[in-house]
């Protein structure tokens, strides 16, 4: 690799190459992690959601969990929103049921951001 001294084009040594090449993938690294966290701070539709689930065999499950939970507010996000943001107390409460960690639900969030059902 080269590198620009005063316009004069010099090559890099290798400890400046691996330096440069570790920058540069930490650099990547933040990008994709603003990234997601970008894309969790996205609301989803209950269609998007329901159909995550279907895809995953769950839906029938979070169904009959929502529909015997005492939770008021439970009942009336799965049945009356029309949108979902990730800390929603659905995905919590689920996320709880399934005994799935905030990665496994935040990559089912993910995935349901990519269903083009609106």
């Amino acid at each position: 690799m080269f590198k620009l001294i005063n316009g004069v084009k010099v090559e890099m040594t290798e400890q400046e190459e691996n330096e440069f090449i570790s920058n540069v993938e930490a650099i990547n690294i933040k990008n994709e992690a603003r990234s997601i966290e970008s894309k969790l701070s996205n609301s989803i539709s209950m269609a998007q959601c329901r159909t995550q689930l279907a895809r995953e065999g769950l839906l029938s499950n979070v169904q009959i969990f929502v529909d015997s939970s005492n939770n008021e507010e439970l009942q009336i996000a799965w049945e009356y929103a029309t949108r979902l943001k990730r800390d929603n107390i659905l995905f919590t409460q689920v996320a709880t049921m399934l005994n799935k960690t905030e990665e496994q639900i935040d990559e089912m969030y993910l995935s349901s951001l990519e269903i083009d059902i609106d």
